[in-house]
């Protein structure tokens, strides 16, 4: 018993040491803002994104963001999305999914393409791309494949129920800071 008498100040100093080592690949900085052109804001976006789950080659991120443009089919775009990075230091590869609420402007086309409605609904989103960010740096610019899938236009009317089937190529870049 008199022997265990000494190791358990030992055991209690060793576990009570809170290790706090740098970790070089680690991106530090875990929220941040972004512009995107293209993307799943279809024309831009303004993005928030905050790093959930933030390991040494693998992170996890949760992303939103809002884009309006007036002129067009849809006026208010919604994206929200997770997206999971492969680092290798400074570049990382992305990849995510998620959804983007849209409001859609409902036009009459015999009209001059006036407004007659507008309706709410959505597009699922994806991502492929490419990140450089330093693990300490402030600085983001981003490339990717966004593709979007958006629902189904029987005889071209909106119908909220609508199986998703059309699918759209689409790209976007990106320049952020982060904090």
């Amino acid at each position: 018993m008199k022997k265990y008498t000494y190791l358990l100040p030992f055991l209690v100093f060793i576990l009570s040491i809170d290790l706090h080592c740098q970790d070089e690949n680690r991106i530090q900085n875990k929220n941040s803002v972004q512009l995107e052109l293209g993307g799943s804001g279809i024309f831009y976006s303004i993005n928030y994104e905050r790093f959930i789950i933030n390991g040494k080659s693998f992170s996890t991120s949760g992303q939103f963001g809002f884009s309006y443009s007036p002129l067009y089919w849809y006026d208010l775009l919604f994206p929200l999305m997770i997206n999971e990075q492969y680092s290798f230091i400074n570049h990382h590869i992305e990849l995510g999914i998620g959804v983007v609420a849209v409001r859609e402007l409902l036009r009459d086309r015999m009209d001059n393409y006036t407004i007659i409605d507008k309706v709410w609904t959505n597009m699922l989103a994806g991502r492929i791309g490419y990140r450089y960010q330093k693990p300490d740096g402030r600085f983001i610019w981003r490339v990717g494949f966004t593709p979007l899938l958006q629902r189904d236009r029987p005889g071209g009317q909106y119908y909220p129920g609508a199986p998703f089937k059309i699918f759209n190529y689409w790209g976007g870049i990106s320049i952020g800071y982060s904090w």
